[in-house]
């Protein structure tokens, strides 16, 4: 399987890579990493070395064209900013031009690729490249929800293994309309407790133990 990383030299392509080359052990990894900044890239593959059991590949490329074709799947987490890119606008949208050329591209290279969208805000360009390219197997990604229930079972001190929750909407723009411990509804409760009681000093779970700038959310 090949995945192309477009803005490879950056955290979450690390973090990418690391998951999969940890979790999948079956079957062959080709990494094709493609972005500006030659000395964060170096810095990914030198990470990736670290835990690379020899089942995954490591390509730095060039040429857009080169991380693309035969990519199976095609992850973006670069981040461009507003700025027009090759003939295409923006109109104000962070990574919107980008993103476009960036479709564009795998609907000529690689058109049965699947094409994940990491950066903010994934949703509102990735709907211009489904409607100018015609895209149907494409996915916005957020994280914003699982890092809601992360601090959640934090704030209920129990696990998350406990916690179902369902919520709708799109990218940060959610909201959860049902919240449970052990089957238990503790909605109501969440809303008049959170206002009074929420100190980030008390976020004492392992994940915010961890990463304490998450408590923030």
């Amino acid at each position: 399987m090949k995945l192309a990383i477009i803005g490879g030299g950056g955290k979450i392509s690390s973090a990418v890579i690391f998951q999969l080359l940890t979790d999948i052990h079956d079957v062959p990894l080709t990494f094709a990493l493609y972005g500006r900044n030659k000395e964060k890239i170096d810095d990914t593959i030198t990470l990736s070395k670290r835990f690379n059991a020899g089942n995954g590949e490591i390509l730095v490329c060039d040429a857009l064209e080169d991380a693309l074709e035969g990519a199976e799947i095609v992850f973006y987490c670069a981040t461009y900013g507003t700025d027009d890119f090759a003939g295409l606008r923006s109109m104000g949208i962070t990574n919107g031009a980008h993103i476009l050329h960036i479709g564009q591209k795998v609907s000529e290279i690689c058109p049965n690729a699947w094409l994940l969208v990491a950066t903010n805000p994934p949703c509102v360009p990735l709907m211009a490249v489904r409607m100018r390219y015609g895209f149907k197997k494409s996915i916005a990604l957020c994280n914003a929800g699982m890092f809601g229930k992360k601090l959640i079972s934090s704030f209920m001190d129990c696990k998350e293994s406990q916690l179902t929750m369902h919520e709708f909407g799109v990218n940060h723009e959610f909201w959860y309309y049902d919240i449970r411990v052990d089957g238990k509804d503790i909605y109501d409760e969440l809303r008049e407790r959170l206002p009074k009681e929420y100190d980030r000093a008390n976020m004492t779970g392992e994940f915010h133990r961890e990463f304490p700038e998450w408590s923030y959310g």
